[in-house]
């Protein structure tokens, strides 16, 4: 029971959004702390370290807001589901900044689409 403590923990987000017709969730989270070292991949790991049998599919490195961000694909279950989840991690001085989308797989659809277009409009103030 303790990697759904863990899995709980990292669904807690400053904002979260749910497609009523898929079920797709996409949230944001953010952490700021002083000597912030973790780098891209740590951070990434650590958000999906409660799915079980978790596979990456791909990972790569894009830019959000100007700022080098790390961009990963996962498969794994939950519940006995099968999911789909798309992380997309970002730091910028002190903060850190996490993007979490996940939809059961065989509804990925166009809701992906959806994710994508929110972490291209994010913007953190210069």
């Amino acid at each position: 029971a303790n990697e759904d403590l863990e899995l709980s923990d990292t669904m807690k987000a400053d904002m979260a959004y749910e497609n009523p017709e898929t079920g797709a969730i996409i949230s944001l989270n953010s952490i700021c702390r002083k000597y912030q070292s973790s780098s891209l991949e740590s951070l990434t790991n650590n958000l999906v370290r409660g799915i079980a049998n978790r596979k990456t599919l791909e990972t790569k490195s894009v830019k959000i807001s100007n700022i080098d961000a790390l961009e990963s694909k996962f498969s794994g279950v939950v519940d006995g589901i099968n999911l789909t989840i798309e992380t997309v991690v970002l730091k910028k001085e002190s903060c850190t900044y996490d993007f979490i989308f996940v939809v059961a797989t065989d509804k990925v659809g166009s809701s992906i689409q959806e994710f994508k277009n929110f972490v291209a409009s994010f913007r953190v103030s210069q």
